[in-house]
């Protein structure tokens, strides 16, 4: 089954990045370590629909203190990235900013490294054999059936949010979630049959989309803590407020583009899911 090809490189991929991660906790270890946990995630409710006797809260409760601290690196690596993305070629002195937050990140990959001493890396071959034996035998007709309604069911959660008018940011935090976990599931589906158009053009959308809101959520979350950071006593005075004071600008012009750019796409909501929606209710009956 190419589903099982699909497990074996997803599983693969999560290994070989919580070594390097753990080695060197780059950026783009840290980052694939997450997104293939998420997919893991995914991945193991979608058995659950097809096989009740699968426990997957076990496996999912082992990957979670490892997934929320290296979030914490990660959150650190992107509101660094930010800083000298916008500084570059400017004037600005933010280097006691940039300092700052370097020193979190330090106590941010002792806490991750200390976990990842903890996690057991038979969890993931585990993981891998559990998935292959609750798998294997299931015909293919209905393996395509269950991802395929499960597909259907995420695509309607996302649908039933409102258009018109503001979306709240707790609404926008469980968008940004449900669009990432909506595109995992089409990636499955992709495997097991090769997507038709409509999901393509579905699954375009839904990664636009979910970068909108993930770009207006890191740069909201990196004025936070330009924020914390200017209101801290012992780095007061800082070398050049004015520096700052651009810094922070610059933080909320990309943050209210981000979040211009989503209500555009979000505009097309009913559009590009209505027909995914029902090919797929339709197939999978």
């Amino acid at each position: 089954m190419q589903f099982l090809n699909y497990k074996d490189r997803l599983i693969k991929s999560i290994s070989d990045n919580l070594v390097e991660a753990r080695r060197s906790c780059s950026t783009a270890s840290v980052h694939d370590l997450r997104v293939g946990i998420k997919r893991l995630r995914s991945l193991l409710h979608l058995l659950t629909e097809i096989d009740i006797w699968f426990e997957q809260r076990h496996f999912e409760h082992s990957f979670r203190r490892l997934f929320k601290a290296a979030g914490r690196v990660r959150d650190l690596h992107v509101a660094e990235e930010l800083i000298w993305k916008w500084a570059a070629g400017t004037t600005w002195e933010v280097s006691e900013y940039y300092n700052f937050l370097k020193d979190k990140e330090v106590i941010a990959r002792q806490s991750f490294l200390a976990v990842c001493k903890n996690f057991r890396m038979r969890t993931i071959s585990d993981i891998s054999a559990a998935i292959s034996s609750h798998t294997r035998g299931i015909p293919q007709s209905q393996f395509e059936r269950v991802v395929g309604r499960n597909t259907a069911d995420t695509l309607l959660k996302i649908a039933s949010h409102k258009t018109g008018g503001p979306v709240p940011l707790e609404e926008l935090h469980s968008l940004r979630i449900e669009t990432k976990d909506a595109r995992y599931r089409i990636q499955v589906l992709d495997v097991i049959n090769n997507q038709k158009d409509y999901l393509k053009k579905t699954d375009a959308w839904l990664r636009s989309l979910h970068q909108s809101i993930g770009f207006w959520h890191d740069t909201i979350a990196a004025a936070t803590k330009l924020h914390s950071f200017l209101s801290n006593d012992v780095v007061q005075p800082v070398y050049s407020p004015a520096s700052y004071e651009s810094l922070a600008a610059e933080l909320q012009k990309r943050a209210d583009e981000a979040h211009t750019r989503f209500i555009e796409l979000w505009r097309d909501k009913e559009n590009i899911l209505n027909k995914s929606i029902e090919q797929l209710q339709v197939k999978n009956i």
